[in-house]
């Protein structure tokens, strides 16, 4: 794979010099070598295009490469610069350097020389600069992360005390935390605790991994806190602070939700249920009065879809409390069952004959299967077969096929209106869902990836 080349902004109102280094740079192929006569020149091409590295000559007229650096560093920030003279005077170098110029180079009268000491240290130099930026995103996304964390966090050094310490533990402890060592967070304790404290501090720092223990504040109000103490490295601890008092208000109101989701749940479930009877009962009364084949199957088309709603809605609420844990393996026929018994079909109405392996979307699998085999029973289906199998490409295929004795027309066609509403239930899952056709009924492959099953060892 080929780099994209470091892109140079070689900056300097001599042009001769400009074309030379152009020139000696040009069959680099890790550099890219872009030239500007000035330093109005350059900040107007930084405008248009981000670079590595800014190379800039000191005396020009004008705008010198000192004012450079300076609008350089802030309308861009710490974009690499280098500053390039012919002088030698300490004052400019002290200048350059307290104007956060990275490398100072003087030049010399044999530019092929020159380039060959400059290329290495541009590269070492944008290496340098690209680490300090992949090091700064990361310290700003784990600092987000650990601000936002509900426990408060405390990092103590041996020799600089608290050296960092995240918004929840100065909500906790207030302000004044950098500098302080756990013996100076044991003088906030209350008195009868502070020995037991100091202790734990004690066992943690001669080889104990962590300690816990719980302590009252001395701050007027006894604030209860779960204090944990891990070593992460030599010389470092790592203070956490969970509010045990707020913890176990959480718990209370999460109980209380609870409560409250189960009671609207039961209420929700006896509404759909009688409303879903109304929709049924009223669908039968208008089918008994028309004869229109278009309009009995618009009113059919009604039914399908409350059913559907009062079925979806029905086992929504008895998984509601399941983990979503899609790496946990399942046995298939615990779930194909359990799909039955939820949809109310009677024992040995399906035919099922599938080997002995497990899948990691049971959720998914279970849906499905609940909903054709509760529209199975609703249009009177009377042989029910499941079966699973190898495709070519390794992935696992759930065959399902319902039939009726009686054949009537348009099963097939009614059979099909289901699948739009499969492929919802699987939006998104990496099952797929195919129909099929099947003589006198309907059919449905349900393929399972590769990564998603697995046989079981029999042996």
């Amino acid at each position: 794979m080929r780099l994209t080349p470091l892109r140079l902004l070689y900056v300097d109102d001599e042009t001769d010099l400009l074309h030379l280094v152009r020139t000696g740079l040009r069959d680099n192929p890790e550099i890219e070598v872009l030239t500007a006569a000035s330093a109005h020149e350059a900040l107007e091409l930084l405008e248009r295009q981000p670079v590595d590295v800014v190379l800039s000559d000191y005396s020009m007229p004008r705008m010198n490469g000192l004012d450079l650096l300076s609008e350089v560093r802030r309308r861009h920030g710490n974009v690499p610069f280098i500053l390039f003279t012919g002088r030698g005077s300490e004052e400019v170098v002290i200048e350059a350097l307290n104007g956060r110029a990275d490398l100072f180079i003087r030049k010399q009268p044999d530019i092929g020389a020159l380039l060959d000491e400059l290329v290495p240290r541009l590269h070492a130099i944008v290496a340098r600069h690209r680490s300090e930026q992949e090091r700064s995103r990361i310290e700003a996304r784990y600092h987000a992360i650990f601000d936002h964390l509900d426990r408060g966090l405390v990092l103590y050094d041996s020799a600089d005390g608290a050296i960092w310490a995240n918004a929840s533990s100065l909500a906790y402890l207030g302000s004044g935390i950098e500098g302080s060592t756990p013996e100076d967070l044991a003088g906030r304790l209350v008195p009868e605790e502070r020995v037991r404290f100091l202790e734990l501090v004690e066992s943690v720092r001669t080889g104990e991994p962590s300690a816990s223990d719980r302590f009252h504040l001395a701050d007027g109000c006894g604030s209860l806190a779960e204090f944990t103490l891990k070593g992460i490295m030599p010389g470092q601890l790592l203070l956490e602070i969970e509010d045990v008092e707020a913890q176990e208000a959480l718990k209370v109101q999460s109980r209380e939700m609870e409560r409250t989701l189960a009671h609207l749940g039961s209420t929700l479930r006896q509404q759909v249920e009688r409303n879903t009877m109304v929709v049924r009962g009223l669908a039968e009364q208008l089918s008994r009065n028309i004869t229109d084949r278009r309009d009995r199957a618009l009113i059919e088309r009604i039914v399908t879809a409350n059913e559907e709603i009062r079925s979806t809605i029905a086992y929504a609420l008895r998984n509601r409390d399941r983990p979503a844990d899609q790496g946990r393996y399942r046995p298939l026929l615990p779930i194909i069952r359990q799909a039955a018994r939820a949809a109310g079909m009677p024992v040995h109405g399906c035919v099922v004959e599938v080997p002995d392996l497990s899948v990691t979307l049971d959720t998914w699998l279970e849906r499905v299967l609940h909903h054709l085999f509760s529209e199975a029973l609703r249009t009177g289906a009377t042989d029910l077969h499941l079966t699973a199998e190898h495709d070519g490409s390794g992935s696992l295929v759930i065959r399902y096929t319902e039939r009726r004795k009686d054949d009537p027309a348009g099963v097939f066609e009614q059979g099909q209106e289901r699948l739009p509403v499969l492929r919802k239930l699987l939006e998104d899952c990496p099952m797929t869902v195919v129909g099929r056709t099947v003589p006198g009924g309907v059919g449905f492959d349900l393929v399972v990836p590769p990564d998603r099953y697995r046989f079981e060892n029999t042996g």
